[in-house]
């Protein structure tokens, strides 16, 4: 028994699945991916909502003044989204920011006087004296668990690489 005929199509199928292998071809993708994640924490930030959609407790300043929360100099959503803040390799992305309150937001925090009885500071034309501030979590990333919109940004990315650098799989005509 024999087979004859055209191989070109098994060769390049070959090629393609070489190439995948490549550090390259994973970091293009690590990349797309990173920009996607950067994407959805910039919709977190536009829509004042968390990654699944539920929106966030509007800040006393945005509630006063009319504008957006989070958003008074835009100094911690600019640096989740700059290319900056996207670090890649073959491995995979990740995504940081060197902005000392960004945890404080994303997880929330109590604050407490350390020196004092009481913190003092404040609040639009008149000062407060309380014992302690409670910031609520305002999550701009989804933890521990990628929620079903980042999911689906995700995997839009995958596809968009893949068809961008997986050639056609209809065989060619002879």
């Amino acid at each position: 028994m024999s087979i004859t005929g055209s191989f070109r199509e098994l060769d390049r199928l070959i090629r393609f699945a070489d190439r995948l292998r490549q550090p390259q071809f994973a970091e293009g993708l690590a990349k797309n991916l990173g920009q996607a994640a950067l994407n959805q924490i910039d919709e977190s930030f536009a829509g004042q909502k968390d990654p699944w959609d539920r929106p966030w407790k509007p800040s006393a300043r945005a509630e006063a003044t009319g504008g957006q929360t989070l958003r008074k100099t835009a100094r911690l959503q600019r640096s989740m989204t700059s290319q900056s803040a996207l670090k890649t390799d073959p491995q995979g992305f990740e995504i940081g920011t060197n902005v000392v309150y960004a945890a404080t937001h994303q997880y929330g925090a109590t604050i407490t006087p350390q020196e004092k009885k009481a913190l003092r500071f404040k609040a639009g034309k008149r000062w407060v004296t309380v014992t302690k501030v409670k910031i609520p979590a305002r999550p701009f990333m989804p933890e521990p668990e990628l929620s079903p919109r980042w999911e689906q940004a995700l995997e839009e990315a995958v596809r968009a690489y893949l068809d961008k650098e997986i050639p056609s799989t209809t065989p060619t005509k002879p």
